[in-house]
C-alpha cells in the first residue's frame, strides 16, 4: 500500500488536527519520539491495551514490545526518513492486548522538523486478524469490504463516468445521509440529486477537475461547497481513478464534511484581516524585528509608505540606514534584563532617514507566533509637536526678554521723568532764543526721544498702555502708503493687494500703523541699492483646528496682513533670532534692532500671530494674523477734553523716587496747586488717615516698596470713598487703565509724563468730581 509522506514539518496546529482525526477513526495510533518513547496514544489504543491514556507517555515502546524485528524497522525509518508500511504483518504484542491480537496492518510515518531531521514517528495499526481469518476462508469476500466501508467516518463512494459522459454512483455508504440528508440508495438511483447540490460558483471548477482526472488518470482532490436547503456545506473529496477498456472511468474515494473546519479557518482569516486593518489604520509606523537575526518580520502599511517599499525579510539595519553595521542606537539590549527576559517599554526619539520627520519610538519585547522573542516598535510622528515645542521655547524666551525689558523701561522712565519735566520747566524760565533756552530744548527733545524708545520697548514687552478701538486696517495702510512712498527710491515698486471690505479688528490704530511702517521699512532695507518689489496684501482668512502654519492661533476668522519683498532674504541660521530686541543685520546707523521685536510684541498683545517665510536671495514674507471682530462697527470718536491747566486744590503726591517727587511738586505748585509730598506709601497712608479732609486729590506712583500704588489707593478709598486718585506708572503687569477704574481710581498716566499731560489729567479728574 502507498504510504503518505509528510514532506513539510507539521506545526502545532496541524499536529493537533491530526491527533483529533486519529482519535475519531477506528485505528490504533501512537506518537513516538526519536528514542521510541510514547508521547501520545489515541483512545482506541489505550482501550485496546486496557490502560488509561496517562499510562503511556514517557514509557519506551521496546520495554513494552521487545521484538527485535520491529525494532530494526523503526530504526531504519529514523535513519532513512522514509515511511514504512506492512499488511498483515506479525507485529508481536504481549498479553496486554485484549483478545490475543497478533496480526495488524500498520504504517509508520516519520515527521521531520525544520532542519529536515526526523523528530517524531507516527505508528498506526489496524486490526486485521479477522480479515486474515476471513481471507483464509474467502479472500475476496465483498461483505468484509462493505462492512469496513460502512463503518468509515467518511463518505466512501465509487463514482463512474461512462464514455458518453454520464455520471453515476455505483456504491456509497450510508454516512452520506448524515451530511446531506439523502440516503445512499437515493443517490445510487439518481446521481444528479447529489451533483445538483454543488454550489453554482463551484460547479465549473468541480467538473473541470473531474475531466482532468479522467484524462490523465491522476488522483482527483477537490474542495467545494454544497447547498443543502439554506445551509452551505464545505466538502473535501479525494478520489483515485481507474480506467477500463470500454472507456469508462471509475473513481474510488471518500469525502468528508469540513464545514466546521472551514468556518474556523474563515474566522481566523477574518480575524487576521481585521488585525492587519487595525495596524494599517493606526496613525503610526509599526515594525517587528527578530532580536537574534535582525530580520524584519512585519511592517504595517504606514511604515511601508514612509520608506516607499516593503522591507519584510531584510536585515533591519541594512534596510533602515545606508551606513554599514548595526544601528548605534539599537535598543535590543535595553529591552531585556540580565536574564534575557523582557523589561518595560523603551521610549526614544529619532528623525526618519527618508522623510526627515521626527518620531517618538516605543520599543517593547513580545513573544512571536513561533515562541521566539521579537522587538515591536511603534513610532508616532511628532514633527508638529516638535515645531510647537520650538515655538513655545521661543515664546518663553521672548516673554523672559520682555519682562527684563519692561523692568529696564520702568527704571528708564524714572530717569527720564525728571529730565523731561525739569527741561520743560527750564523752557518756561529761560527766554526764547537764548543759549540756555536752546540747551534746555535739546535736553527736552532728547528726553522725548528716549521716551519714544521706552514706548517701543514696552510695546515689545506687551506692557504699554494703549487704546483698543475698532480699526479698518485698509485705511491705516492707505495712510502708511502716503507717508512712506516718497521716502522709498523709485527703483523699488510697491504693489497693494487690499481687500476693500475686510472687516474691523479691535486694535490700537497707532500700533497697527507702526506694524506696517516697520515691515515695509524692513522690506525696503532688504532691497536697498539693487531695487525690487514690495507687495502688501490684506485679506480675510479662516484658521481651522490643527492648522499647521498658524498652530498658535485659536480657530476663527482673521485679517491676514502680508508684506513681501524680493530682497536678500534671511539666513536660516539667524531666522530664529530676528524677533529678539536689539538684534539687527543692518549697518551702523540703519536701525536699533527693535523694529521686529516691537512688531512681535504688538501682534501678541492683539491676540494674533506672526510667521516669516524667507529664502536667501529670493526674498522674505511676513504674515500677520489679527482676529476679526464679530460685527462691523464704526470707529469711536475720542472724547475731547478741554484744557484746564491750573488750579488751587490740595494734592497729596506720593512717589518713592525723591527727584520725581520734587519735580512734580515744583511743576504743580507753578500751576497754583498746594502740594504735599511723601516718598513712602506707608507714610502717605498714615498722613491721609490723620487728615483725610486736608486733601482734594492724591497722585501716586504704582511701583513702590512695602505698598504698591494700587494697594495704597484701596486703603485711601476705604478711608474716604470720595477721594479722587491718579496712578502714574512706567509699566505694570499687575494694573492697567481698566483695572484702575474698576477699583475706583479716577486717572491713569503712563510715564514719562510731560507737564501738559499731567495738568490736563488733574483738571479733568477734579472737574468731574465737582459735577
Amino acid at each position: 500500500m502507498e504510504v503518505p509522506r509528510f514532506n513539510e514539518p507539521l506545526d502545532s496546529a496541524s499536529t493537533n488536527i491530526l491527533k483529533s482525526v486519529l482519535d475519531h477513526i477506528p485505528i490504533l495510533a501512537i506518537f513516538l519520539d526519536r528514542d521510541f518513547n510514547f508521547t501520545w496514544v489515541n483512545h482506541l489504543y489505550a482501550e485496546t491495551c486496557g490502560h488509561p491514556l496517562a499510562y503511556f507517555p514517557g514509557k519506551n515502546l521496546f520495554d513494552l514490545y521487545p521484538h527485535e524485528g520491529n525494532q530494526q524497522i523503526l530504526r531504519e525509518v529514523i535513519d532513512t526518513g522514509e515511511p514504512h508500511a506492512a499488511t498483515a504483518d506479525p507485529f508481536v504484542f504481549p498479553d496486554q492486548l485484549s483478545r490475543g491480537v497478533t496480526y495488524w496492518d500498520w504504517n509508520l510515518y516519520p515527521i521531520k522538523n525544520n532542519s529536515r531531521e526526523v523528530s517524531q514517528l507516527i505508528l498506526t495499526l489496524t486490526e486485521v486478524t479477522k480479515r486474515i481469518e476471513a481471507e483464509k476462508a474467502l479472500r475476496k469476500s465483498e461483505a468484509k469490504y462493505r462492512r469496513l466501508s460502512e463503518n468509515s467516518p467518511a463518505v466512501v463512494y465509487q463514482f463512474l463516468m461512462t464514455p458518453d459522459g454520464k455520471f453515476s454512483f455505483p456504491y456509497m455508504n450510508d454516512r452520506i445521509s448524515d451530511i446531506v440528508g439523502l440516503s445512499a440508495i437515493e443517490i445510487i438511483k439518481d446521481a444528479q440529486k447529489l451533483l445538483h447540490m454543488i454550489h453554482p460558483d463551484d460547479h465549473d471548477s468541480f467538473y473541470e477537475k473531474v475531466l482532468t482526472s479522467a484524462r490523465t488518470l491522476n488522483p482527483f482532490d477537490a474542495t467545494f461547497r454544497c447547498l443543502n436547503n439554506d445551509e452551505v456545506l464545505w466538502i473535501e473529496a479525494h478520489s483515485t481513478p481507474e480506467g477500463f477498456p470500454n472507456g469508462s472511468i471509475l473513481w474510488n474515494g471518500f469525502f468528508v464534511d469540513i464545514t466546521d473546519r472551514k468556518q474556523t479557518e474563515n474566522s481566523l482569516q477574518a480575524s487576521h484581516e481585521r488585525f492587519l486593518t487595525i495596524l494599517d489604520s493606526i496613525d503610526a509606523t509599526i515594525n517587528v524585528v527578530d532580536m537574534e537575526t535582525h530580520e524584519i518580520l512585519f511592517m504595517n502599511k504606514r511604515m511601508i509608505e514612509s520608506f516607499g517599499r516593503n522591507m519584510t525579510g531584510e536585515i533591519c539595519w541594512k534596510a533602515f540606514r545606508d551606513k554599514p553595521g548595526p544601528c548605534p542606537h539599537c535598543t535590543f539590549d535595553k529591552l531585556v534584563n540580565e536574564k534575557g527576559r523582557p523589561k518595560d517599554v523603551y521610549v526614544w526619539h529619532d528623525k526618519h532617514p527618508i522623510n526627515k520627520k521626527w518620531y517618538v519610538n516605543y520599543d517593547r519585547v513580545i513573544e512571536w507566533t513561533d515562541g521566539r522573542w521579537v522587538r515591536i516598535q511603534t513610532a508616532t510622528d511628532i514633527t508638529k509637536l516638535k515645531s510647537l515645542e520650538n515655538r513655545l521655547q521661543q515664546a518663553q524666551k521672548m516673554e523672559a526678554i520682555g519682562n527684563l525689558a519692561g523692568g529696564i523701561a520702568h527704571d528708564f522712565n524714572n530717569i527720564l521723568f525728571p529730565i523731561i519735566g525739569i527741561s520743560e520747566m527750564l523752557l518756561e524760565d529761560f527766554p526764547a532764543g537764548s543759549i540756555p533756552y536752546d540747551n534746555a530744548k535739546e535736553i527736552y527733545k532728547a528726553g522725548i526721544r528716549g521716551s519714544e524708545l521706552v514706548k517701543q520697548i514696552l510695546a515689545f514687552s506687551r506692557q504699554s498702555e494703549h487704546k483698543m478701538i475698532p480699526v479698518r486696517i485698509q485705511q491705516v495702510l492707505q495712510e502708511v502708503y502716503k507717508l512712506i512712498r516718497p521716502t522709498i527710491p523709485s527703483n523699488i515698486e510697491i504693489f497693494q493687494h487690499i481687500q476693500t471690505n475686510c472687516r474691523f479688528v479691535l486694535a490700537d490704530p497707532v500700533q497697527i500703523h507702526q506694524i506696517a511702517m516697520n515691515l515695509i521699512t524692513n522690506a525696503f532695507h532688504a532691497m536697498e541699492g539693487k531695487g525690487g518689489e514690495i507687495h502688501v496684501h490684506l485679506k480675510e482668512t479662516a484658521v481651522e483646528q490643527n492648522h499647521l502654519s498658524v498652530d498658535m492661533l485659536a480657530p476663527g476668522h482673521y485679517a491676514l496682513l502680508s508684506v513681501s519683498d524680493t530682497g536678500c532674504g534671511i539666513d536660516p541660521a539667524i531666522i530664529d533670532k530676528i524677533f529678539n530686541p536689539y538684534f539687527t543685520t543692518k549697518g551702523h546707523g540703519k536701525g536699533t534692532g527693535l523694529g521686529l521685536a516691537v512688531v512681535y510684541g504688538i501682534v501678541k498683545d492683539h491676540n494674533g500671530d506672526i510667521r516669516v517665510d524667507s529664502a536667501v536671495e529670493k526674498g522674505t514674507t511676513f504674515n500677520i494674523y489679527l482676529p476679526l471682530m464679530a460685527e462691523s462697527v464704526e470707529t469711536l470718536e475720542e472724547k475731547e477734553i478741554g484744557e484746564a491747566c491750573s488750579g488751587n486744590e490740595r494734592i497729596l503726591l506720593v512717589d518713592d523716587e525723591a527727584p520725581i517727587a520734587r519735580f512734580e511738586k515744583i511743576s504743580l505748585e507753578r500751576l497754583g496747586y498746594h502740594v504735599t509730598t511723601r516718598v513712602s506709601s506707608i507714610d502717605a497712608l498714615a498722613l491721609f488717615a490723620e487728615t483725610p479732609n486736608n486733601f482734594d486729590l492724591v497722585i501716586t506712583d504704582m511701583a513702590m516698596p512695602n505698598m504698591t500704588g494700587e494697594q495704597l489707593a484701596k486703603e485711601l478709598i476705604a478711608i474716604k470713598p470720595t477721594i479722587p486718585i491718579i496712578i502714574c506708572t512706567g509699566f505694570s503687569e499687575h494694573i492697567n487703565r481698566k483695572k484702575a477704574y474698576r477699583i475706583g481710581i479716577k486717572g491713569f498716566l503712563m510715564k514719562p509724563i510731560v507737564k501738559s499731560e499731567l495738568a490736563t489729567m488733574i483738571r479733568s479728574v477734579l472737574d468731574d468730581i465737582k459735577k
